[in-house]
């Protein structure tokens, strides 16, 4: 490991060791925190992609095995209120082969990946990717529900400026990028709100996204950004306002408040003074919640914290 790189996490070591846990809502249990580190001579670069394969997030299967997942509706199925008939799941059906035409005769290089971060990754459909004729990428995808709301007063970050696909050019791409704009907006959206375990309200709505970039990884940076399972931000610290801080850990005596908040500020502090900039990474599905804190060190590693944490059903 790079000298500095292990400096910096020798450091976070020690802070952790007195940081209280990052409280999220709906997060009883709380959360777990690691020190993280990404290793660039090692590990190849840090990128959204190259993350959740190395976590086994991601498992790669055949195209035609999520469009036959994405046409069967298994994941929308899963909520409560669905309540298409039999009619309407026909022409979702063939709404569906007709994107998969429109995929398999326009894109090379086709791979699929159904995701793995909980108990509902088997009725995900997964993410379908490939390449261009002018050598570009499309990522196509559906939204994901996702449980936790988690409070700018709990994390702060700030939102950071998307690569725009306008970026990319070419006429094959162009002309994908039209067909594949007709058949999402053919297939439309499936709107459900309900309640799970009797007290949880839901809502959720069952659409495809896709993105076009000039990167495999790029394409799925910004589809998982559409389907709701990524957020990407700038990080800007934990519990910024005392005042929320203090009524969230009210259970506290005030000196162990005032403890826990000064041991708050120095994890904060040594993000501000380490890195000119960290970002929040944040991947979530359902009641699962991966956030990764990060800054990029001098030679191209990465370095921060890891909070994994359930969002409980309690009713």
């Amino acid at each position: 490991m790079n000298p500095e790189t292990e400096q910096t996490i020798g450091t976070l070591e020690l802070l952790l060791e007195q940081l209280p846990y990052i409280r999220l809502p709906g997060h009883e249990d709380g959360s777990s925190i690691y020190p993280f580190v990404w290793e660039r001579n090692t590990q190849g670069d840090f990128n959204v992609l190259n993350l959740c394969l190395s976590k086994n997030w991601f498992k790669l299967t055949d195209a035609d095995v999520s469009i036959t997942r994405l046409e069967g509706l298994k994941y929308a199925k899963c909520f409560n209120d669905f309540s298409l008939n039999q009619e309407q799941i026909e022409a979702w059906e063939n709404r569906i082969e007709l994107l998969w035409q429109v995929i398999s005769n326009n894109l090379d290089n086709l791979e699929a990946y159904v995701l793995g971060l909980n108990s509902y990754w088997d009725k995900y459909p997964g993410i379908i990717i490939g390449q261009t004729k002018d050598k570009n990428w499309v990522a196509i995808a559906p939204t994901v529900y996702v449980e936790t709301n988690i409070p700018q007063e709990v994390i702060s970050r700030s939102s950071i400026a998307k690569t725009s696909v306008m970026e990319v050019s070419g006429f094959d791409s162009s002309n994908l990028e039209t067909q594949l704009k007709k058949c999402v907006k053919d297939l439309g959206y499936i709107s459900m709100s309900g309640d799970f375990a009797g007290d949880y309200s839901y809502s959720y709505t069952h659409q495809i996204v896709y993105s076009l970039a000039t990167s495999k990884e790029l394409a799925m940076e910004q589809v998982l950004q559409k389907s709701g399972m990524l957020e990407i931000g700038k990080f800007n610290g934990f519990y910024k306002d005392r005042e929320y801080f203090n009524e969230w850990f009210c259970d506290d005596y005030v000196n162990k408040i005032n403890k826990k908040y000064n041991q708050v500020n120095q994890m904060n502090l040594f993000f501000e003074q380490k890195f000119d900039q960290a970002f929040m990474y944040r991947i979530s599905s359902w009641e699962e919640e991966n956030i990764y804190i990060v800054g990029e060190s001098n030679d191209g590693d990465y370095v921060g914290l890891y909070i994994k944490s359930s969002f409980v059903y309690n009713p």
